[in-house]
């Protein structure tokens, strides 16, 4: 993801607490189990089962994820775009 930089979504990741939902590789004491594990997310073709695992699909789903599935349990954690692509970034290199 060209401009997006993985290591600030590894902080992103911990500051917004999706650790105490997901296991997140790579994260220091991200081993919720309420959400999906993150392992090899890069790997999924789709996200949330909802739609194509790609790069805009995946930035959507964290700025607004009811926007795309009403009925997730994923809630809106305040990420913006800009943001929303560093933590992209950092999930697409979970192979």
């Amino acid at each position: 993801m060209p401009g997006a930089d993985p290591r600030a979504g590894v902080v992103l990741i911990a500051q917004f607490g999706c650790g105490a939902c997901h296991r997140v590789p790579g994260i220091p004491g991200a081993k919720g189990a309420v959400g999906p594990p993150l392992d090899g997310f890069g790997r999924r073709g789709y996200v949330a089962g909802r739609i194509p695992n790609v790069p805009d699909g995946l930035v959507r789903w964290l700025v607004d994820p009811k926007a795309i599935d009403s009925q997730t349990v994923m809630p809106r954690v305040g990420l913006d775009h800009d943001q929303a692509r560093h933590v992209a970034a950092y999930l697409y290199t979970l192979r």
